[in-house]
């Protein structure tokens, strides 16, 4: 299940589309901490949190948004960002 669907379930936060960002912070708001999942779980998470990566080959261009589309968009030529692994962590 999707970090998307588990936010705006109102059995799990009451009133999911209303901006409350105490909700997180008061008193009771440590038991919604397990449901933000922004890199999933089980066997189709992402690899990224096990390892230390590095930028490699990579600069500012590369990120730089020129363009408004419904996502950001880069230059063209320069939607690349590598890295390398620096070491897996534990």
């Amino acid at each position: 299940m999707s970090t998307y669907i588990i936010l705006r379930d109102s059995k799990i936060i009451p009133e999911p589309l209303a901006f409350r960002p105490e909700r997180w912070t008061q008193q009771g708001g440590e038991s919604l901490n397990r449901y933000p999942m922004p890199f999933s779980r089980g066997s189709q998470a992402c690899l990224g949190p096990r390892y230390e990566l590095s930028l490699y080959d990579t600069t500012e261009k590369n990120v730089e948004i020129v363009r408004d589309c419904f996502n950001g968009q880069t230059r063209p030529g320069y939607n690349c960002i590598q890295v390398k692994v620096v070491r897996e962590l534990q």
